[in-house]
């Protein structure tokens, strides 16, 4: 019985409660101005179209609000076809 009177209370008092302040409401729902940024690099011309994609909507989930893109070359013995500069690539930039 006394913790169906506290469980009474708590609701009774959360119901009276007063409203968020904005630092409050702002952590609830960040700005857009203010959601963190990440390195997003592109490995050996490993890219394509759906995983930037992927990456894109997985980025979204998350709460990332941008993305610095970089082309690194790091697996000499395991390029991918994409070739950093060409047309291709320069159209998957713009999908991303």
């Amino acid at each position: 019985m006394p913790s169906r009177l506290l469980a009474l209370l708590l609701a009774a008092a959360s119901a009276f409660s007063a409203p968020q302040s904005p630092l409050e409401q702002g952590f609830q729902s960040p700005p857009e101005s203010t959601k963190p940024y990440v390195y997003w690099y592109w490995i050996s011309g490993n890219v394509s179209r759906e995983g930037i994609t992927r990456d894109l909507e997985a980025m979204r989930r998350v709460g990332i609000g941008e993305a610095f893109l970089s082309d690194v070359d790091t697996l000499p013995n395991s390029r991918g076809p994409v070739r950093v500069l060409t047309p291709e690539w320069y159209s998957l930039v713009a999908h991303a």
